[in-house]
């Protein structure tokens, strides 16, 4: 299994992978996107955090301290 091999494939639970190589390369329908979005929205501290994992927990509570230190109210 993949995820005896790779601690970063521990939650997945597949039998088995099947690839399809081709010959053939799809075409590509990607449209060019700036690499720098803007947004005018800020965003929100108010996500659940549903985890187990108390590793994942603590990046995800640095992440909502980050969220409201810099936020900036008009």
């Amino acid at each position: 299994m993949l995820r005896d091999h790779d601690e970063n494939c521990r939650e997945i639970y597949a039998e088995k992978i099947v690839i399809f190589n081709s010959k053939y390369a799809a075409a590509s329908t990607k449209k060019e996107l700036p690499t720098d979005p803007k947004y005018d929205e800020l965003a929100k501290a108010d996500f659940d955090i549903r985890t187990d994992d108390q590793v994942l927990k603590d990046k995800f509570e640095a992440i909502k301290r980050c969220i409201l230190d810099n936020r900036e109210e008009p």
